[in-house]
């Protein structure tokens, strides 16, 4: 008899050589996959366990929140950054439109 076994897995943020790798950030009705920023400041680091999964953007404070992001082999929960520039960005899905996208470009405006 097999056994069905379910695991819930949360995305974490990688970040290295100054680059911020996102597997999932929303930003607006917009959700992206695979982002990969530069950072510009941290702005804080919580504690605790981390809120949520997805990364958001919030453009009217020009901050990231990371609900979880690995440098090197430490974690660290619930931080909040500003970027200060967009890398690459693999697709789109407006969670409004219910469509997906390849990103030919990249959308999200980074305030400096």
């Amino acid at each position: 008899m097999l056994a069905s076994i379910s695991f819930s897995a949360f995305a974490v943020d990688t970040y290295s050589n100054g680059q911020l790798s996102i597997p999932l950030l929303t930003f607006g009705p917009t959700t992206y996959t695979n982002v990969v920023v530069t950072v510009g400041s941290v702005v804080s680091i919580g504690s605790g366990n981390q809120n949520g999964s997805i990364d958001n953007y919030d453009s009217a404070t020009g901050q990231l929140t990371i609900p979880s992001v690995m440098v090197r082999s430490t974690t660290y929960n619930n931080v909040v950054v500003t970027i200060s520039g967009v890398v690459s960005i693999g697709a789109s899905y407006n969670t409004t439109q219910n469509n997906s996208t390849a990103a030919t470009s990249a959308v999200i405006t980074v305030g400096m």
